[in-house]
This record gives C-alpha cells, structure tokens and sequence, in this order.
C-alpha cells in the first residue's frame, strides 16, 4: 500500500454558465487538489467551486462518510429537467449524486460537513 496517498471527500458547486442555476455534489478523489477530478471537456459549462472538502488515509473510511452524505443529502433533480434544455448529459460522471439545495439546506449542508471535518481532525 503506498503511504503517501490520500483520499479527498468533497463538496463542489456547480453553476451552470448558461442558466446560472446551481447544484451540489458530494463525492471522492484521489487528487490532491479535488477541483483537478473536473478539468475535462465534459465539465465546460459549469463554473465549479470547492465549498468543503476532508482528507482522510483510508479509502474505505471516505467511502462510509461519502455514503453518508448520499443518504443525508440525496439526489433530487436530473439535469435534463433542471436546465431545461436539450444539452445531453450523457459524458457527465457523477451524475447521480448530484442536489440541488435552497439557502437554508445549503447552509445546513456545508456546516454538517465542517462539523464531520471537525471531529475527524483528531481521529
């Protein structure tokens, strides 16, 4: 096993350059910086933004808290419908954990995931 590698969980927030409207994914990478997991050309028409993210050793550990997160915040729009165009999102991985939040999910969002950052620093 390589010590040196590490596992992010992050937050990202998509604004769709065209509509301008937003939405949320959780997930994991193994990039050192979790915005490199979404420099392609399948990813051209959003703005992206890192709102949170932790780092952890253990993948199996990243993939209970990701799991977590899924099932606190799950999907609840399709992007066909969302914005409400004919754009094709077939290239779009990752598509499936992606939710749209209003001012107040998202803030309660982004803070219970510091609050698992938080108690994770010392685990």
């Amino acid at each position: 096993s390589n010590e040196s590698q590490l596992y992010k969980l992050y937050m990202m927030r998509f604004t769709d350059v065209k509509t301008c409207k937003q939405f949320y994914k959780f997930g994991w990478t193994s990039h050192r910086d979790a915005l490199a997991r979404f420099k392609d050309e399948s990813y051209k028409d959003f703005e992206i933004e890192c709102i949170a993210s932790l780092t952890r050793r253990s993948l199996g550990e990243i993939k209970v808290l990701e799991a977590c997160l899924l099932t606190m915040f799950p999907k609840n729009i399709w992007l066909e419908t969302y914005l409400g165009d004919d754009r094709s999102w077939n290239g779009f991985s990752g598509i499936t954990e992606i939710v749209a939040f209003n001012e107040e999910e998202y803030k309660h969002a982004r803070e219970f995931f510091y609050n698992l950052k938080n108690k994770l620093q010392y685990v």
